[in-house]
């Protein structure tokens, strides 16, 4: 296997790891729905697909000690690293609260409040992995690319019409997204003003799950925006050091 054909395989098991994250996660915040054995279920296969991220990331998180820390670096890392740490608080959580799968291991007291900090964590999570995807957009077309053999570069006309049809495409992603999130009282959750989030059980699964998808996608596109901006600011320092050293 050449050099070429081993990046391939790897960015195909990358996207592979990190499709199956994407779509857990909305099945995740459907629990209710869904089952709860099944919540369980999906939320055991996340954690394994968690701990495969890490390891295909290995080489990021040994990195991040060295190296000179910019805007751009610094958000994507406080960005990854709280993600990382609402899942692992998520998992506990829902260790500590488990009905069927752990349910030997489960905690026989203070559960309301383990219940709570799962649902805050979750919505935490849920949120961050948005934002983290789209701080990650590049790279994951790019990788994209190399898994389907495709050059890494060409496709991302800079003009005009090309910057419009952007803005478009942001606005109709964006907007809906933030009128469900705002109806479905997403943001209450995360700032942890609501103990518990009411179903209704007469509303079909997929309306749910849908909802949940237009909220993520929102945060892909906040991502997005918040890393061209941090990289832009990156830039921009750079160039008045260059300047001032000159």
């Amino acid at each position: 296997m050449t050099m070429a054909q081993a990046r391939g395989e790897k960015s195909k098991m990358r996207l592979f790891v990190d499709a199956a994250m994407t779509a857990a996660m909305p099945l995740l915040m459907a629990y209710a729905l869904v089952g709860e054995l099944a919540h369980e279920c999906i939320g055991v296969a996340a954690g394994m697909l968690f701990v495969a991220h890490l390891w295909l990331n290995r080489r990021w998180i040994a990195a991040l000690p060295k190296g000179r820390w910019t805007a751009s670096r610094a958000l994507g890392a406080a960005v990854t690293l709280g993600l990382a740490l609402a899942i692992v608080v998520t998992m506990a959580t829902g260790i500590a609260t488990s009905r069927y799968l752990f349910a030997a291991l489960a905690a026989h007291a203070n559960t309301t409040l383990f219940e709570f900090v799962h649902l805050v964590g979750a919505y935490w999570a849920f949120t961050l992995s948005g934002i983290h995807l789209g701080l990650n957009w590049k790279r994951v077309i790019a990788a994209s690319r190399r898994a389907r053999g495709v050059g890494a570069g060409g496709g991302t006309g800079t003009g005009r019409m090309s910057q419009a049809a952007a803005a478009i495409a942001t606005v109709a992603i964006a907007h809906p997204g933030l009128l469900t999130f705002f109806k479905r009282g997403a943001w209450r959750y995360l700032l942890g003003l609501a103990h518990y989030a009411p179903m209704d059980y007469a509303e079909p699964a997929w309306l749910y799950i849908a909802d949940y998808l237009l909220i993520g996608a929102l945060f892909v596109v906040i991502g997005h925006i918040a890393g061209a901006v941090a990289t832009r600011l990156t830039k921009k320092r750079m160039q008045g050091n260059g300047t001032a050293a000159k």
